[in-house]
């Protein structure tokens, strides 16, 4: 999430090069699903790293174009590196996204980002049921309806809690909507998550 935030990464554009080479040494090595958030970026930056996904991917894929075998060249599948990258990614509650059109929009405005026709994932970025709990329903309806217009494969929500996770997972139930997803702070710095498994 580093991608475009100068405020905590000291991020600038003359970055993208560097940046670049790593996207195409792991999508050599075979990754294919990254996350980002239409708020990794800030101020006239924001949605920076969905932009960059996004020429990236193109670069990377015309440039594996130009070093693939010939087309009479039958000597097996396709690597799995020329597999079009997955992506999932976060809206941000945002106090003005109060409605559920707000989430549809904020689809359609990330895809517009990336250049690309749907998201492998769509995802509430954190759960506002403490302290603006109307806004958590719109945002879930927004996700709903932005897998009903066949603006993404599945759902998601991040930075969740154990009861917000079985409510939104009955409610995408209902909707007959897939909750694919439902990312945690974990990492050598936030491991408080894992405390409660040691006993």
């Amino acid at each position: 999430w580093s991608w475009g935030n100068r405020l905590l990464w000291d991020y600038d554009t003359s970055q993208d090069e560097d940046i670049y080479q790593a996207y195409e040494l792991v999508r050599r090595a075979g990754v294919t699903v990254f996350d980002t958030a239409d708020s990794y970026g800030t101020l006239d930056l924001n949605g920076r790293a969905e932009i960059l996904l996004g020429e990236f991917e193109r670069r990377y894929q015309k440039e594996l174009a130009k070093n693939m075998a010939p087309w009479w060249d039958l000597s097996g599948d396709p690597s799995v590196a020329a597999r079009p990258q997955q992506v999932a990614t976060k809206f941000a509650a945002y106090p003005w996204r109060i409605t559920r059109q707000s989430i549809v929009t904020a689809a359609e405005e990330s895809l517009k980002r990336l250049n690309q026709p749907k998201l492998a994932i769509a995802q509430a970025h954190w759960s506002t049921a403490n302290y603006q709990p109307l806004q958590e329903g719109a945002i879930w309806e927004g996700l709903a309806d932005v897998y009903d217009a066949g603006l993404c494969e599945a759902v998601g929500v991040s930075n969740y809690g154990p009861r917000q996770l079985r409510k939104v997972a009955a409610r995408m139930q209902e909707r007959q909507v897939p909750l694919a997803t439902a990312q945690i702070q974990y990492s050598l710095l936030t491991y408080e998550a894992a405390l409660p498994m040691r006993e």
